[in-house]
């Protein structure tokens, strides 16, 4: 049985050194036969590499150009909000001149009112002084031609 163990660990030994050989054989050849293979596949990695660097710069690209359109946008926003606070104010103001005007012809329309009322008043008052001078005038009138036969009466008399 001893004997039998020692030729079994023998075989065993030289069973596992074949194996290892023929490994290693494998390997080598494989790696050897397909070093075209391995130069194909390097290529390939590095064209798939070059890709994802080129995806990679215009991805750089693009992120550039989109934090300046980002830039211009608020730019663009804040040179919107200027205008709109500009033409706030002008529509403000234009609406306190629209208000003034309003006021202002009013203020013209009353006074033209009260021209009219006054042009009215002192045309009855120049003709109130017409008559009043024209009665004036026929009592004064009236008044000397008393006053001339009062003295023609007297003279008359004596």
């Amino acid at each position: 049985m001893e004997q039998k163990c020692i030729y079994l660990e023998a075989r065993n030994q030289t069973l596992t050194d074949k194996l290892i050989w023929s490994q290693r054989s494998f390997i080598e050849k494989t790696f050897m036969n397909n070093s075209r293979v391995y130069v194909r596949d390097a290529f390939e990695a590095w064209k798939g590499i070059m890709g994802v660097l080129r995806f990679e710069h215009q991805m750089e690209v693009q992120t550039k150009s989109i934090k300046q359109c980002q830039q211009v946008s608020r730019e663009l926003g804040a040179a919107l909000a200027r205008e709109q606070e500009v033409t706030r104010k002008h529509f403000q103001a234009c609406q306190q001149m629209e208000a003034d005007m309003e006021s202002e012809f009013a203020a013209h329309v009353q006074l033209n009112r009260d021209s009219e009322k006054q042009s009215a008043e002192l045309s009855l008052l120049q003709r109130q002084m017409q008559l009043i001078m024209k009665s004036r005038g026929w009592q004064q009138d009236h008044a000397q031609n008393i006053l001339e036969s009062l003295a023609e009466s007297k003279s008359l008399c004596r």
